[in-house]
């Protein structure tokens, strides 16, 4: 028997569905043979075993000297020829012609060009023979265009089933099939195990191929809540769905209105069945397929358009939340923390558009970035500088560059070199508008690189450096250092900071030394080093004195004091004058020393006429236009329209948490014209984080977080801006950009400008959900659904049953219903734990916000705890949103 050509296929008379099941049975246990490659001339027998590949489209020889992975795919076979068909130089004397057979292929080899080969195969029986011709034949003029009936599906099954498959013979043993239950978190019985694995495996050879194996996993693993679903649709008591059938489905459950014939169509050809026998039959779609189309990416919950950047980019600046980080250069924690440029690039690659560098006079007039004054390690400005060029995306829209500036004006004018000549092009150093009204959009400076920082007045230049001796309310720091400096190591204590494995004492020589190191220097020497500004100023008609420091400007009272009462705290207030005084009060109970006072937190005291001294390089200054940081004067003098669109200003985390929930109306209104930044309070020593929602709640822009700290705040900050192309840029509501609207998140009666929204949430199922240890012990998980925005719609918590031993497939069937009054700033987060003795584990989590997700039957994938993707983990939910 020979290959026909493809004009005499038609004609070959097609295998029974019984004969066609026999075949791929027998080819997948696979039989033994000798080999011999007959291409250029008779060969060398070798002993063999011929098996099909796992994946229905080849077959292969093993041992082979090309390797495990070396496969004959049917698409290369040219002729397949049998028995008396074969040409007489072909038939071997030492065996009857009916046990012979000869394949013709064709394989590209290392120069790309393809080489015609011939394998002799001899059977041990004349059955063997035929079976194997007649089965190669058939899978060769099928397989590349037709998926046989209950092959092995889905496609993570497949995977499994070859990860398990450790000999490589497409064929799994009942300790294989064992392991690879465990592997997909689910426990069975092992007598029933035992039992349906003698139901269907082939009695010859101990093993399952993967056709025996579908159904084999199939039987043990319940499908009955999908089923539920899918027999809904069933008609003309068929066992199958036709494109109708999903037609149906997709308007009444998915809730597309008109769902498309070619959306149908896709579905079908995707996750259906043809029938092989028939060449005319119509693809059907049975139960496992519709699971494997349930929990696909094809039927994700996020709306598809949503995953572009589907917004509006030519609005205001201060219109977008922007995904935003803060102190970026720490991987860990805040006084003890490793810095490093991989801070930058992980950010970077997360969407984060805003980033933070702390910079400082370093050796040999490298600036430096670092924590000040704590114990972090050190990096070259230039080399976080390089690494943000490398890693900036220049088709993406912009970079804000925050920078917390304390070095002297020598080491800024490095700073600003760099600047220009690493980022080169990317950076946007234009000179400002000075007569805009409103900022610019994110797709105006698409591709640049903006500096926030500090900017002197246009007019004030003296012999290079610029110095800023008006009172005209700007800061008085060339860092941006805001409000939170009481919160740091004064509120924290010796006792706390020990807690989590900080030595104080250490911490405080460090700093002691510097510090008095920095200030004699500035104090002493700042006359000979800058001669147009005097260090030391006593002002007329005021018992002040303005001692200038690296931070900046600090006043005290005119009297007697000595250095160890001028050593201040790296986040002190920027926004006060600073008075160093004997008998500090104390906010911790845990500090308790006027030594230790002295050397973390100042009595702060307003002097009335202070001169402010603001030293900076008008190189740097200039790289400053449309991000400039300032002090916050409030909400009234903004109001008034004494403030730029330009000027922004950073707002620790208390203070604009009170601000929010005391003047929320305000604060909205002002930040749909100005750009605010709010960060961490300095009490967060070990980089946790704050909940980003209560500022969103208020229209914050730049709410920026602690990247390196994985959990609650950062999985929601995450989520939250995975939409929109992921572009680090949202689109704030309506309510947050209209002027003429007035929200505030407190406000009881919300429904009078925004619509709300009823929210039924059923958590059906969970699938392949993954081990806290990979191969460790099966999960008992349970499911946390909660919900975050403005502070009326967080009262949403919800947890599901638990379900034992069973994290592959685990059926929850929990319902909630809910309210949100704001839901374009909601979101919702599902927590997946594994229930245990003590603390139960996380092992999987995922957030999406309200405003971008589906109704219907939808598959919510899961992250790991630290946001890295799990495979095929999800939860299959109904969401109904009304």
């Amino acid at each position: 028997m020979s290959c026909q050509t493809d004009q005499e296929k038609e004609d070959i008379e097609l295998p029974t569905d019984k004969r066609k099941q026999d075949l791929v049975d027998m080819l997948w246990s696979g039989s033994k043979t000798v080999k011999r490659n007959i291409t250029n001339g008779r060969g060398r027998a070798r002993k063999k075993t011929i098996i099909l590949d796992a994946d229905n489209k080849a077959f292969r020889y093993e041992p082979s000297s090309k390797g495990a992975t070396f496969k004959i795919p049917f698409s290369k076979v040219t002729s397949i020829t049998h028995g008396t068909s074969l040409p007489k130089e072909d038939i071997r004397s030492n065996a009857l012609p009916t046990r012979q057979f000869v394949v013709e292929y064709q394989l590209e080899n290392s120069k790309g060009e393809n080489v015609k080969s011939r394998l002799h195969f001899t059977m041990e029986t004349k059955k063997a023979a035929k079976d194997w011709a007649e089965g190669l034949q058939y899978l060769q003029m099928y397989m590349g265009s037709v998926q046989i009936e209950n092959s092995l599906r889905p496609a993570w099954l497949r995977n499994a089933f070859d990860k398990f498959d450790h000999d490589n013979n497409g064929a799994l043993t009942l300790t294989e099939i064992k392991n690879l239950l465990t592997y997909c978190n689910v426990k069975i019985d092992e007598s029933k195990a035992e039992e349906t694995f003698k139901k269907h495996s082939n009695e010859s050879f101990g093993r399952l191929p993967p056709m025996k194996f579908s159904e084999f996993f199939y039987e043990l693993v319940s499908l009955r809540r999908q089923s539920f679903i899918f027999e809904r649709y069933l008609t003309d008591n068929k066992k199958t769905w036709n494109t109708q059938n999903i037609y149906d489905f997709l308007k009444n459950e998915q809730k597309i209105e008109n769902p498309d014939p070619l959306d149908c169509g896709y579905i079908m050809n995707k996750y259906g069945i043809k029938n092989s026998e028939q060449e005319d039959s119509k693809a059907e779609l049975d139960l496992i397929g519709f699971v494997d189309y349930l929990t696909s990416s094809d039927n994700d919950v996020i709306i598809p358009e949503h995953r572009d950047v589907y917004q509006d980019m030519t609005q205001p600046l201060s219109h977008y939340f922007i995904n935003s980080s803060h102190n970026t250069y720490l991987l860990g924690g805040q006084l003890q923390g490793q810095s490093s440029v991989e801070g930058y690039v992980n950010a970077l690659k997360r969407g984060c558009k805003c980033v933070e560098i702390d910079c400082w006079d370093g050796d040999n007039g490298e600036p430096i970035v670092y924590h000040g004054h704590t114990l972090t390690t050190k990096i070259l400005f230039k080399d976080v500088i390089t690494a943000i060029e490398q890693n900036f995306d220049p088709k993406g829209y912009p970079l804000i560059l925050s920078l917390e500036n304390h070095c002297s004006v020598a080491q800024q004018q490095t700073m600003a070199r760099y600047l220009k000549t690493i980022l080169g092009d990317k950076l946007y150093d234009a000179r400002r508008d000075n007569s805009i009204e409103q900022l610019p959009s994110p797709e105006f400076f698409r591709g640049k690189i903006l500096i926030k920082g500090k900017k002197l007045p246009e007019h004030d230049h003296v012999d290079g450096v610029r110095g800023l001796g008006t009172n005209d309310g700007e800061d008085d720091y060339v860092s941006e250092d805001d409000d939170e400096a009481g919160e740091s190591l004064s509120e924290i204590g010796k006792d706390v900071l020990s807690e989590i494995g900080i030595d104080l004492d250490e911490l405080e020589q460090e700093n002691e030394m510097n510090e008095e190191t920095n200030i004699k220097t500035h104090v002493q020497n700042k006359k000979e080093e800058n001669s147009d500004t005097a260090p030391c100023q006593k002002e007329e008609n005021s018992d002040t004195v303005t001692f200038l420091s690296e931070h900046g400007p600090r006043t005290a009272p005119f009297q007697d004091i000595n250095d160890s009462q001028l050593v201040p705290d790296d986040r002190q207030n920027s926004n006060d004058d600073v008075i160093a005084t004997e008998g500090l009060s104390l906010s911790s109970e845990k500090l308790t020393s006027k030594k230790q006072s002295r050397k973390f937190s100042f009595k702060k005291s307003i002097s009335s006429k202070k001169t402010k001294k603001l030293k900076l390089s008008h190189e740097l200054s200039d790289l400053v236009n449309y991000i400039q940081a300032v002090h916050f004067h409030g909400f009234e003098s903004a109001s008034q329209g004494q403030q730029e669109p330009f000027k922004m200003s950073s707002i620790g985390e208390r203070k604009f948490q009170a601000f929010a929930k005391s003047h929320g109306k305000e604060f909205s209104t002002y930040n749909k014209k100005f750009l605010t930044r709010t960060y961490p309070s300095g009490i967060r020593v070990d980089s946790s984080n704050y909940n980003p929602a209560t500022a969103w709640a208020v229209g914050c822009q730049i709410v920026a977080l602690n990247y390196q700290t994985p959990g609650e705040f950062m999985d929601l900050n995450d989520g939250f801006f995975k939409v929109n192309g992921a572009s680090g840029y949202i689109l704030k509501p309506e309510y947050l950009r209209d002027e003429n609207i007035n929200f505030d998140p407190e406000d009881e009666n919300l429904d009078k400008i925004i619509q709300p929204m009823q929210v039924t949430f059923e958590i059906i199922s969970g699938h392949f959900l993954p081990n806290k240890v990979s191969g460790k012990d099966i999960l008992d998980p349970y499911v946390v659904l909660n919900v975050y925005g403005i502070e009326q719609d967080v009262t949403t918590q919800f947890t599901t049953r638990t379900v034992s031993n069973n994290g592959f497939n685990p059926v929850f069937n929990a319902t909630l219903q809910f309210i949100l009054k704001a839901p374009e700033l909601a979101c919702f987060r599902l927590t997946v734990y594994d229930k245990d003795f003590g603390k139960d584990d996380l092992v999987a989590q995922c957030v999406y916000p309200f405003k971008s997700i589906r109704q219907g039957f939808r598959r919510i994938k899961l992250d790991t705890r630290v946001g890295e993707s799990v495979n095929e983990a999800c939860i299959l939910a109904n969401i109904k949103l009304v």
